[in-house]
């Protein structure tokens, strides 16, 4: 996982751009964190946008009832970017996980069925209220965080970081930068980021949406269509 200063050595590299920018002066490491960061949030947002599983993390949270009588928690809304999940643990924290369905936002005041959730804000409710109080395991992807320290670095999973690094590197050697042509850039771009958006799609992550197999019997495919009619097409 590169640092900060690994990537503007490497950004620098990328862009031919040793004889313009100086690693040492703070001027020129600022225009380059700035490149750097911006193109690191383009990546950060394809690994978690479009591909939900990279980047998620966990974190327990308890539930109470406010001075008002509903039943809300909080988000942690400087690191949450998306809500994955809302686990129960129970009112004492230590039941086995069980994950929670989630309702409408316009459904919150008139749901009376069993436990559910929805993100309204930057809070999450649960409904029914009388269900809500216990303690929670709180599923989410972070949002990006700048780097900034010289030691400062983001886990871009599998050397991904290379599509951050010639994104960051076009924007320096082209318009506004050094005002050079960036058309190898551009082409290797483009073949890492198909790469990068082949891979990551194929990453293996909970139950499919849907399944195939080449054989199956007629009463297999019978039974399965009484448990999930669609999983089987």
């Amino acid at each position: 996982m590169p640092t900060l200063s690994e990537l503007r050595s490497r950004v620098v590299a990328e862009a031919g751009a040793g004889g313009h920018l100086d690693l040492a002066d703070a001027t020129d490491k600022a225009y380059l964190n700035a490149f750097i960061n911006s193109a690191m949030q383009g990546l950060h947002d394809i690994l978690t946008m479009a591909f939900q599983d990279y980047q998620v993390t966990s974190t327990t949270v308890g539930m109470s009832i406010t001075a008002g009588g509903a039943t809300e928690m909080p988000l942690p809304a400087a690191v949450v970017l998306k809500v994955r999940d809302l686990e129960w643990l129970g009112t004492a924290g230590t039941t086995p996980a069980i994950s929670m369905e989630t309702i409408a936002w316009m459904e919150r005041n008139r749901y009376v069925g069993p436990r559910r959730y929805c993100v309204a804000g930057e809070k999450i409710l649960v409904r029914p209220d009388k269900f809500a109080v216990g303690f929670y395991k709180l599923w989410y992807t972070p949002r990006f965080v700048a780097m900034a320290a010289d030691g400062d670095a983001y886990d871009a999973i599998n050397g991904w970081e290379l599509l951050a690094i010639l994104d960051a590197a076009i924007r320096v050697r082209g318009p506004g930068g050094m005002e050079m042509d960036t058309t190898e850039l551009e082409r290797r771009f483009a073949t890492v980021e198909e790469q990068v958006t082949a891979a990551a799609s194929r990453r293996v992550s909970g139950r499919p949406s849907r399944v195939r197999r080449t054989k199956i019997t007629p009463l297999e495919r019978l039974q399965m269509a009484d448990l999930d009619p669609d999983r089987w097409g």
